[in-house]
């Protein structure tokens, strides 16, 4: 692909798989699953950039830009540094506004005792503006990103191919960044470097976090011109601000509003909250760490101390959750014992809950894929009972090709007549490759011959995702797939190429490996 880059570029071009994702009850944006072969190059070419990109940004010893600080690449994939953070910029902008909210209590404390002038801000107090921007990376424009890598002066070859797959990528429209992955995570840090400069330059006091900013002020008035020139500097960009999230509050109120967030690292209090214990803890298990036995079990000693049930409880009965604290206590069900577990499925499966938990139903989804084979039978006809219904009673929560595939990944864990039904009746309705690739890799872990010996008559006629998955699906064809493949072989494309030579490797080595 690099060294004939224009003639691949027009030959196989990517197909990246668009989507609306959900954010809260009624919000969607625009998600990007990008072609993998392509996925790789572009992130290839943006590490290439990557040094250039981290010395031209503000340094992070200024503690003003917390997002994404490139780094060489570890072994184990990081390109980014661990420690400079979300938690980094909450804690920063925490201790800042602290800072300021301190010294404003001195210098009162010292007007009283006439130690200092009266001056008509007396009582004036410090402020934060909360702000993000509207729609960050589907506003990003090519050009922008192509004038601030040229600004770095060098790999101007790797600028132009970089703007070229973007172009791709948005169908020739000259905006927009495909939402996810490293590489657009890097480009839009790089976009918004001109902003965080003329703000330093200014003597403005912020931390920012991708979007998102928290800006220092001494006073109101101060705040409101603060937000005025920021509002300026984005709109020169193409960007704005969301007006209904831009905020100014005193120092106190923020840090008020922040106190949840910054109990992370802090020892026991009294009077803690169960919602707040779980916000601590850091779901995360490796199953491939050396470590992995002694930390799944001090990960579940953890969770087994936090009401994860009347968590959940609680946010049910209100009638809009909480994400980031479902999120997480949904995320805790991995390590909760069996029957306590069952127990909170079974109410976290009822259709008027399904509903509620609309804004993160894809992580109930992935969490329910991952523990579905240590379910007992009962509670796994539970699952595809509840999942079922969705689809059947037409629920607007699927509605969302992306909800649907989800829930798709979590059904093919477990043949069943209902879920084969199902699955041909969603492939012969639905459009969305997304979709139908899920239920083609179920027909092979399933090991489905029939479905995918009439499906191979139509394979020209497939998508390349699509494509993909049933030359893998072609392996447990045995002798038809074989004499299939080198019949077709001359017509694979290079991923398709790739597909085929990695998983007739695997296969080789297991034919009896789980699909």
């Amino acid at each position: 692909m690099h060294a004939d880059f224009d003639a691949e570029l027009a030959k196989n071009p990517p197909d990246n798989i668009n989507t609306l994702a959900p954010v809260g009850y009624t919000g969607f944006r625009w998600a990007t699953q990008i072609d993998p072969l392509w996925n790789a190059y572009y992130l290839a070419l943006v590490i290439e950039m990557g040094p250039a990109i981290e010395q031209a940004r503000i340094p992070v010893s200024e503690k003003s830009v917390f997002s994404y600080r490139f780094i060489k690449p570890e072994t184990d994939g990081r390109i980014f540094e661990e420690n400079v953070n979300w938690r980094a910029f909450m804690e920063t902008s925490y201790g800042v506004a602290e800072e300021a909210a301190k010294k404003a209590t001195e210098r009162k404390a010292a007007r009283k005792a006439g130690k200092e002038e009266s001056t008509e801000d007396a009582n004036e107090s410090p402020y934060v503006i909360l702000c993000d921007i509207s729609d960050f990376y589907s506003r990003i424009y090519h050009h922008r990103v192509e004038n601030a890598l040229k600004w770095l002066n060098a790999k101007p070859d790797v600028v132009k191919r970089i703007v070229e797959v973007l172009q791709v990528f948005s169908g020739t429209v000259s905006y927009g960044l495909p939402v996810g992955g490293p590489a657009s995570r890097l480009l839009a840090e790089i976009s918004l470097n001109s902003v965080d400069k003329l703000l330093r330059g200014e003597g403005i006091r912020f931390c920012r976090f991708v979007d998102d900013y928290r800006i220092f002020c001494d006073s109101k008035e101060e705040a409101y011109q603060r937000l005025i020139f920021l509002s300026e500097k984005l709109f020169n960009e193409g960007l704005s601000l969301q007006k209904t999230k831009t905020r100014i509050l005193t120092a106190k109120e923020f840090m008020d509003e922040s106190k949840l967030l910054m109990k992370f690292n802090q020892a026991e209090e009294e009077n803690v909250t169960e919602e707040e214990k779980l916000l601590r803890l850091a779901i995360h298990f490796d199953p491939y760490s050396d470590t992995r036995v002694d930390d799944y079990e001090k990960l579940k000693e953890q969770v087994s101390q936090v009401d994860i049930a009347g968590i959940l409880g609680r946010e049910l009965e209100k009638s809009r959750i909480d994400p980031t604290i479902t999120k997480q206590a949904i995320s805790a069900l991995r390590v909760l014992e069996g029957e306590q577990r069952k127990s909170i499925l079974s109410s976290l499966l009822k259709p008027d809950n399904l509903h509620t938990l609309a804004p993160v139903f894809s992580r109930l989804m992935t969490v329910l894929r991952g523990l579905y084979l240590d379910l007992d039978s009962i509670t796994q006809d539970l699952v595809d009972t509840a999942l079922i219904g969705l689809v059947e009673k037409g629920s607007h929560i699927i509605k969302i090709d992306l909800n649907l595939a989800y829930l798709v990944q979590v059904l093919r864990r477990r043949c069943s007549q209902q879920t084969e039904t199902l699955f041909v009746k969603l492939f012969r309705s639905n459009t969305n490759p997304l979709v139908r690739r899920e239920i083609i890799l179920a027909w092979i872990a399933w090991r489905h011959n029939h479905s995918l010996t009439d499906l191979k008559k139509h394979f020209k006629a497939l998508s390349k995702w699509e494509r993909r998955a049933f030359i893998v699906g072609s392996y447990i064809l045995t002798d038809e797939g074989k004499f299939w493949r080198k019949h077709n072989d001359d017509s694979f494309d290079p991923g398709e190429d790739v597909v085929r030579e990695w998983f007739a490797d695997r296969f080789n080595k297991n034919p009896d490996a789980p699909l």
